[in-house]
């Protein structure tokens, strides 16, 4: 019997150790949080915030001497922070860098530079730059106090253009250089922001020649805001792998979660490959909120740009060894939908699995998933088990079976 259990068998598996062929993930995870919206009225405004739990912050702006500098008001209602919503910043070249304000004037934001409080800061105008940057209110949602992880992903500017010899936007993110003009028709648009990077502040500026001639901010401006999520713990890309230690006495040693490619089947066309959410926790029944000693992990099935994305993964366990008396407990359990009551079943094996390599060193798993009845809690639409296992090799040391398991899926299962 002992024997028996050096080698439990495999499908179709060639080579899955995930270490030294993929890369840790450890880029933070963001879900959406919510809006940020600034109104412009005529020498006042209102920037609010509207999160997706419900929760809405408003701040009104006003007007401060000297030349109608923009000014803040307390946000409403009191929160954690007393930090503003929102910062407008000033900069220009030369010597204009001195005096240069953010000027609230006439339904439009612009920039003086002047001091002569007149229509010089009316506009954005030849060297200089307007900031609009996440204020210090958004500190309390960050999860690490000193690491920024609130930001924006897209945004729309509504910029005025009163004379074609206005010139053209240009827009840069975080302290970086502006980028490639972009075309404003007279009369103003709502400019859509779109960068590949989320971001904190935003510089815009035009490319006007002219003094006094330029471009504004006017209303309204909307920022689609992203924080930390809370159901995952780092973004992960196709080839990217999560790795979880076990502590001693807890049910697993180790726990590794690793991405392939889009999909099963290559010569099916799959949406591009774009981070997901993904967690791996090895759990321990004595912790708060946990009933039992189990492994648990899940992917998120949109990426953090939007795109569905059809995860295929692996989860390699290293259960914690057995004595031989207990060789029972290697007939592991799993619960394909961890979310409300338990309820386990055995693990199944996949009907064919293979992996495969291009030349680029992707990545692809093409299996055959066990059907478990359409209907089935935690099953996939089509019937089919959100994971089954792949390989199970278990090996005797010492009075002590060790076994190493590997399973094949998407999804959020517990597994004990």
């Amino acid at each position: 019997m002992i024997a028996g259990v050096l080698v439990a068998g495999t499908v179709g598996l060639t080579s899955l150790t995930a270490s030294g062929e993929s890369i840790e993930a450890t880029d933070p995870v963001a879900g959406p949080l919510g809006t940020l919206t600034i109104d412009i009225g005529h020498r006042d405004g209102t920037v609010t915030l509207d999160l997706l739990d419900g929760r809405t912050f408003s701040q009104p702006l006003m007007t401060e001497k000297h030349c109608a500098q923009v000014g803040y008001q307390p946000v409403t209602p009191a929160s954690d922070s007393t930090g503003n919503l929102v910062n407008f910043t000033a900069s220009a070249v030369g010597s204009a860098s001195s005096t240069a304000i953010v000027q609230l004037h006439a339904r439009a934001l612009g920039i003086n530079t002047r001091g002569n409080c007149g229509i010089s800061g009316h506009v954005i105008g030849p060297g200089e730059l307007l900031g609009i940057e996440l204020g210090s209110f958004f500190e309390q949602f960050w999860s690490d106090p000193a690491t920024p992880s609130v930001f924006a992903a897209s945004a729309e500017v509504k910029i005025e253009k009163w004379l074609n010899l206005s010139g053209s936007l240009t827009v840069g993110y975080d302290g970086g250089a502006q980028g490639d003009p972009v075309s404003v028709a007279r009369g103003g648009a709502t400019v859509e922001l779109q960068p590949p990077d989320p971001f904190r502040s935003v510089t815009l500026g035009s490319t006007s020649r002219w003094p006094l001639v330029g471009l504004a901010v006017g209303s309204r401006t909307t920022l689609d805001l992203i924080g930390p999520s809370t159901d995952f713990e780092v973004a992960v890309e196709c080839g990217e792998q999560v790795t979880e230690i076990g502590d001693t006495g807890e049910i697993a040693t180790s726990a590794v979660f690793l991405r392939g490619e889009n999909g099963t089947n290559p010569d099916k066309p799959i949406d591009a490959c774009e981070d997901v959410g993904v967690i791996v926790e090895i759990e321990d029944g004595a912790d708060p909120g946990v009933s039992e000693d189990r492994v648990y992990w899940n992917n998120a099935q949109v990426g953090v740009g939007g795109t569905a994305q059809q995860v295929a993964g692996t989860m390699s366990i290293e259960w914690t060894p057995v004595d031989v008396g207990d060789i029972a407990m290697l007939d592991r359990k799993i619960d394909y939908d961890a979310d409300g009551a338990a309820a386990y079943t055995d693990v199944l094996w996949c009907e064919s699995f293979s992996q495969s390599t291009n030349v680029d060193g992707n990545v692809t798993f093409t299996a055959v998933l066990p059907q478990i009845g359409i209907g089935t809690a935690g099953a996939n639409a089509d019937g089919t088990a959100p994971w089954c296992l792949v390989a199970d090799d278990r090996e005797l040391v010492g009075g002590q079976i060790t076994q190493t398991q590997v399973y094949f899926g998407s999804g959020d299962p517990w597994a004990r």
